[in-house]
């Protein structure tokens, strides 16, 4: 026989519905153990490339319209990493908001940014310290985040103003930093580890990647001309180098003519409540042999859905689950660039990474991908 005095969780829940007033007696603040949290933040799962990708958003967010990322060595390792933009950079205020885990979000539905945790989380999944240094009209500020201020209950450095402009006043050719703009730097990298191959090695490699990632996912900014990103490196305490990389866009939709008559087409989605989203399906000519059909990869594993927003790819590629194997043969060709307006934010989820949406209604998805993979048919005979 049940005890009269036993609730189950239901019936308990029920019951407290029933009152008017709360039943909670008091509360307490439990704040997370900082050294615990900070250790399970790093292990996100940054890659490089989206790491110093979210350092870019921030960049342009700022009006920057060149970016330099500059990789620090000594010996045969990499000791740290430069992300330098000519923005407009932050005074003491903004830059103390821009450290806070968790920052006041940005009213600007242009910017890239969406939780207040990318220049964090992606500096912290490398590096040990994080210090930022920005100029604003003329005015020169710095903080520091490193582990240990972190364990000590989340002090963050303020560093002196005249070690500030000594460090933004370095050379970081090509940017121009007299009146503007942000140097993040990443100190005490253990996130990095050089290839048995050497360090040389290493940074060509590392080059090569931040290329792929960065022209692809920017593409649209490069290609208009309104960023230009560049990759050099620098022997600590030596002079920089002349020599340095610029990123060229990789536009995954720059085929010239496609293989098909009546393509590229736009369909519409129509999502209930939110409203028409275009969804513009383009088809590569077969055999293709462009850097931007290749992508560096196999061609089928790069083919599928290209979300945008804001002008940035946050998705490149694959079939969202529509497809068994995201390397369908017959997909081989079918590309489809899908804009995603902020206002939309909330019906796809976007991780903190800035990552990949997942949609929450597919059968509109699902039918244009038919059509595409029909087509693709047709073409490959």
């Amino acid at each position: 026989m049940r005890n009269a005095g036993c609730y189950s969780p239901t019936v308990w829940h029920r019951t407290l519905a029933g009152y008017s007033d709360s039943p909670v007696g008091s509360s307490e603040p439990i704040a997370p153990d900082p050294g615990r949290l900070i250790v399970a933040l790093r292990q996100i799962g940054y890659s490089l490339e989206q790491a110093l990708s979210d350092l870019i958003d921030n960049a342009l967010s700022a009006g920057a319209t060149n970016v330099l990322i500059r990789f620090l060595w000594t010996g045969e390792r990499i000791v740290g990493v430069a992300v330098v933009d000519d923005g407009a950079g932050m005074d003491a205020a903004q830059l103390r908001n821009a450290m806070r885990f968790g920052s006041a979000a940005r009213v600007d539905h242009t910017s890239l940014g969406k939780f207040g945790l990318g220049l964090k989380l992606s500096s912290f999944s490398h590096a040990r310290t994080l210090v930022v240094i920005s100029r604003r009209e003329g005015l020169t500020v710095g903080r520091r985040w490193t582990l240990a201020g972190i364990r000590r209950h989340w002090d963050c450095d303020i560093v002196k103003e005249s070690q500030a402009a000594a460090l933004i006043d370095a050379p970081w050719s090509p940017i121009d930093l007299r009146v503007s703009g942000t140097v993040v730097l990443w100190n005490d990298i253990d996130k990095l580890p050089v290839s048995g191959r050497g360090l040389r090695y290493t940074l060509n490699a590392l080059h090569r990647r931040l290329e792929l990632h960065l022209g692809l996912h920017f593409h649209r900014f490069i290609q208009r001309g309104v960023l230009s990103i560049h990759i050099d490196q620098q022997e600590q305490g030596e002079p920089e180098h002349q020599i340095r990389a610029t990123v060229p866009a990789l536009d995954p939709f720059g085929y010239g003519v496609a293989p098909l008559e009546g393509y590229p087409r736009t369909f519409v989605m129509h999502l209930a409540g939110v409203g028409e989203i275009p969804l513009d399906c383009h088809l590569w000519p077969p055999n293709s042999d462009r850097p931007e059909y290749r992508l560096g990869n196999r061609a089928a594993a790069r083919q599928g859905f290209y979300f945008y927003r804001n002008r940035r790819l946050i998705q490149a590629g694959g079939w969202n689950g529509l497809l068994q194997n995201d390397a369908e043969p017959h997909a081989s060709l079918a590309r489809v660039r899908i804009d995603l307006p902020p206002s939309f934010d909330d019906r796809f989820s976007l991780n903190v990474q800035t990552g990949k949406p997942s949609e929450r209604r597919r059968r509109e998805l699902a039918r244009i991908n038919r059509i595409l993979l029909a087509a693709a048919a047709l073409e490959q005979g």
